[in-house]
């Protein structure tokens, strides 16, 4: 069916092509001698939100983010040469927690520390241009880079390719739930569990769940191939 938001076997088969992917790119941009670092992105958010809408404006400020003068100046800051990002989701306490994984490739003679300390601020800036609350710098915006960035990869199965791709076979923490969490409780008998599956799919089924910016899988010489090729393919 090539869904990979809602069926298990499309998301286990997609996702892990889409793990190989991102782990060529990122050996491909060694070779380059670019850097990557890995970007999450949040917003604040509670009980009775309405997902979709929060997915929507959350689209708006990625986009915003690196439009206009603002948006370019932010680029040559970063020295950065392209991006993967990956949407995903959790439930906890606090609702539906929706947010964004990207891996950013940089060139570090191009690249400042001030550039990477203006991403913060400039993600608050477009949220709430976008219509979200003001996410707060300390749970708005991770950035995991250097050593900790190479220890991801060195981890083979859970680097850095795994960790923007195999969103459905995480486990919730502290209490929070993956989608398929939720239709695992729900196989168990856990109604509720499947009302909030019906919500995250209504939410979530249709959208892009991993996306390359212009130019990068050219730049990396990947392949384009789609979720349905992927998902046809014996």
């Amino acid at each position: 069916c090539a869904m990979p938001w809602t069926c298990p076997v499309c998301a286990s088969k997609i996702s892990e092509r889409r793990r190989h992917e991102v782990a060529k790119a990122i050996k491909q941009a060694e070779a380059l001698g670019l850097q990557v670092f890995l970007v999450t992105l949040t917003i604040p958010h509670g009980i009775g939100d309405d997902v979709a809408a929060l997915l929507d404006k959350m689209t708006k400020a990625w986009t915003r983010l690196w439009q206009g003068k603002a948006g370019m100046q932010l680029r040559n800051a970063l020295g950065l040469f392209g991006h993967i990002r990956a949407l995903e989701v959790t439930h906890g306490q606090n609702g539906f927690h929706p947010h964004f994984h990207a891996l950013m490739f940089f060139h570090p003679q191009q690249t400042t520390l001030a550039g990477w300390g203006s991403l913060g601020p400039r993600w608050q800036k477009v949220c709430v241009r976008s219509g979200l609350p003001m996410p707060d710098l300390q749970h708005g915006i991770k950035i995991d880079g250097g050593n900790k960035a190479a220890n991801y990869v060195a981890k083979g199965v859970w680097g850095l390719e795994s960790e923007v791709t195999k969103g459905h076979v995480k486990s919730g923490k502290n209490g929070s739930r993956t989608p398929f969490d939720l239709l695992r409780d729900f196989h168990h008998g856990d109604k509720a569990a499947g009302a909030l599956w019906r919500v995250y799919v209504d939410a979530f089924a249709g959208r892009r769940q991993l996306h390359w910016s212009v130019g990068l899988k050219k730049l990396l010489t990947i392949a384009e191939l789609s979720d349905e090729e992927i998902a046809n393919k014996p």
